[in-house]
């Protein structure tokens, strides 16, 4: 820097507004690097919470499919098992009987194969020889079958042909038909004879007409023989329960029953013979399989009888692409924005204090030397109250140095630690380059308290506030050593007005006294001038002698009357107060003079009398005024109960003000009677004028002879004043 610009003259606003002007990137690593460690973590974070989401988002769908899957399953094995119990049923009767005639074999058979569709008979079909034969048929003719016949005819070793079948009506043409002329059909038999269990054919053409299905075949054995080997099975063996079940009925029958949305509209699925891999059943919706997409899939195994079924089951296009889907996506981008935005809020910070102390650093030599020369604070504040910059006038006056104040709040120096807030707040709304002044009390050094003038300048563009102080603590304390001098003069006055007050009162009241006595007199004189007396003479002569003394007596006291007056120069007119409605008065009269937010409510209790007092209204007006004023200090609501007698004994009224618990009040009242023989000195320590007003109150209070006590219960409990004033008598003229 050139030395004639050294030599400049620069105004310390000058210096504040120059530097604010400045602007310079402040992105370097060193300093902004934990925004850019924050943004790491916050983006890992992000896709951590996207992965978990989803792999929560799969795992429900897994389970939707899941569920879907076994639903179907579900209705499948409730049907073949509903199969099962019917046969098993039948068989059961063969078990229990010896013979099972038709009509018997009707009555079981009947109800579960009119009421399933799927169910296209239910039979019976013996084992009988060609030896038996031609007697077997007989029998059945002769049981009214008369067209019965076993056929297709041919010689085989042994017949299976169907002696019983329901329904029958529809069924008729199948009496007689050889189950077991079908190869697949006798190996199943004969399967179900040597296991002793339930069998089940492959799906076949049952009727030659398309009609696919299988047969689920149970093995009937003579009542109570012995099959507990495959040759005593073979030799006991008497026949065949047969149900015949519609492949495609029984399946679209199964599904039927409760069908539920999610079937549908989450899988398709195609059921095939596990043997052949032939389809025979599909949902409705299976032409999906066509497409190619990204699908869940499974397969699952039916079991009818001791034949399986595959089924396979996959999910249909748009399965799981809803909202639901693109919750994982939809968070993590937020994820992102709020990492971003939080990062930019953090490098904003960083770089919001790098740019205050970075105007500190780019001041010139010669302007930084008038800063820390200066006895004023120069410093810098964000829109929180945060110190930016601080100058080093800060450890002179608050006995901290610069960079133990940076980043700390402005509060924190206060007395008063909100004080500042309200104006921070205000001061945002302000137009760029504004300035704000204001007073406050703050925590000097060596616990000290001193006064500091802050001239607030505020910064949109930068968002901060440039701020000049000043200790003001000396003119602060003239000013209120011009305040208590005013007060003491005032209180001082004030009591030379008692005395004066004082002797007119006491004039005033001697007059009237004096005037009411003479009034008397001059009456009855003028009453005795009207009787007969021994010498009319004598009588006159006294009477006029009286008459005229008494008028010279009276022109006297009328002279003093004049003379007792006022310091004001007028008379004291003596009056009768009503306390009660005064003292209700003064409450709405305090907050209208004063235009105080304060709130004085005045509760006179129940048992007060409502006395009139005599003397001077304006004189009483005032002293209720101080004590209201008094005890209504530093808090913002109060509560006085008034108590209002008369003591005729003594001639006084007696009036007792309580108010609610006041820290403040308690500690002046204490003041107040510690220093009673030196109210005016006292003033020194006087706070809000409570001992001044207290002080007045009892001085006019005594100008009227009336008294004034205070008492303090505690900052906790309460304050009482209880004032003495003469009780109103009738004043004669």
């Amino acid at each position: 820097m050139d030395k004639s610009k050294a030599n400049d003259v620069v105004s310390l606003d000058s210096i504040i507004r120059e530097s604010a002007g400045q602007k310079k990137a402040l992105l370097n690593f060193s300093k902004t690097y934990p925004a850019y460690i924050i943004l790491a973590v916050a983006i890992a974070i992000s896709f951590v919470i996207y992965s978990y989401l989803r792999e929560r988002v799969d795992s429900d769908n897994q389970k939707v499919f899941d569920k879907a899957v076994s639903s179907v399953m579900t209705r499948l094995e409730r049907k073949h098992q509903t199969n099962v119990e019917i046969i098993q049923q039948l068989q059961g009767v063969y078990k229990s009987l010896t013979m099972v005639v038709k009509d018997f074999f009707d009555l079981y058979a009947s109800v579960p194969a009119n009421t399933y569709p799927s169910i296209m008979s239910i039979c019976y079909a013996p084992l009988i020889t060609p030896k038996t034969k031609d007697d077997r048929e007989f029998d059945m003719q002769r049981a009214g079958i008369l067209e019965f016949k076993v056929y297709p005819e041919g010689k085989r070793s042994d017949y299976f042909p169907i002696f019983y079948i329901v329904p029958q009506k529809k069924n008729y043409h199948l009496f007689g038909k050889d189950l077991a002329y079908n190869s697949v059909v006798r190996e199943a038999i004969e399967k179900a004879r040597d296991s002793n269990m339930f069998v089940s054919t492959s799906v076949i053409d049952l009727r030659g007409n398309d009609s696919l299905g299988f047969y689920v075949i149970a093995p009937v054995y003579y009542k109570d023989s012995a099959i507990n080997s495959i040759e005593l099975r073979k030799k006991h063996f008497m026949g065949a329960v047969i149900l015949e079940s519609d492949v495609n009925i029984f399946f679209e029958e199964a599904l039927a029953t409760n069908r539920i949305a999610s079937d549908t509209s989450i899988i398709f699925f195609g059921i095939e013979e596990s043997l052949t891999n032939k389809i025979y059943y599909t949902s409705t919706n299976y032409d999906l399989s066509k497409f190619d997409y990204d699908k869940l899939e499974q397969t699952q195994i039916l079991h009818i009888a001791d034949k399986t079924f595959t089924i396979r089951f996959a999910t249909i296009p748009g399965f799981g692409s809803g909202f639901q889907q693109a919750v994982p996506t939809i968070v993590l981008i937020l994820s992102l924005i709020i990492s971003f935005a939080f990062s930019g809020f953090v490098l904003s910070v960083i770089t919001s204090r790098a740019r205050a102390l970075d105007l500190a650093e780019r001041m010139t030599r010669s302007q930084r030397r008038i800063v820390d020369m200066s006895n004023d604070i120069i410093a810098v504040l964000d829109f929180d109250g945060k110190w930016k910059s601080m100058n080093p006038v800060s450890e002179q006056l608050f006995g901290l140095k610069p960079t133990n104040l940076i980043g700390k709040s402005v509060g924190e120096l206060l007395v008063n630690s909100n004080e500042l807030a309200p104006i921070l707040k205000r001061i945002r709304s302000f137009p760029d380059s504004s300035s704000e002044r204001v007073d406050v009390l703050m925590k000097g050094k060596d616990a000290q308290e001193i006064w500091v003038s802050w001239n607030l300048n505020v910064s949109k563009e930068d968002r901060l506030i440039y701020t000049i102080g000043r200790d003001v603590s000396l003119e602060k304390k003239a000013e209120e050593e011009e305040r208590l001098k005013s007060k003491q003069i005032q209180l001082a006055e004030q009591f030379t007005k008692e005395a004066s007050e004082y002797k007119s009162l006491f004039m005033t009241k001697l007059s009237h006294q004096l005037r009411n006595s003479l009034t008397g007199i001059i009456g009855y004189l003028q009453l005795i001038s009207q009787k007969i007396y021994e010498t009319d003479e004598e009588r006159d002569s006294f009477v006029e002698l009286a008459e005229q003394s008494s008028e010279e007596l009276f022109t006297f006291v009328s002279d003093i009357v004049d003379v007792a007056q006022g310091s004001d120069g007028e008379y004291k007119e003596l009056a009768a107060i009503p306390i009660n409605a005064t003292i209700n008065e003064l409450g709405l009269l305090i907050k209208e003079e004063t235009r105080s937010a304060k709130e004085i409510i005045i509760n006179i209790l129940e048992d007060s009398q409502d006395i009139t007092v005599l003397g001077d209204y304006s004189l009483v007006l005032d002293s209720l005024k101080n004590v209201l004023l008094a005890l209504s200090e530093g808090v913002e609501k109060i509560v006085l109960d008034v108590n209002a007698s008369a003591n005729p004994h003594e001639g006084a009224a007696e009036l007792q003000i309580l108010s609610g618990p006041n820290k403040l009040v308690s500690e002046m009242i204490e003041l107040y009677k510690k220093h009673s023989a030196d109210l005016i000195g006292s003033l020194k320590q006087d706070k809000n004028d409570v001992i001044l007003n207290l002080a007045m109150a009892k001085s006019k209070l005594q100008t009227i002879s009336g008294t004034m006590s205070v008492e303090s219960f505690g900052a906790e409990e309460g304050n009482l004043v209880q004032i003495s004033m003469p009780i109103n008598k009738q004043i004669e003229s």
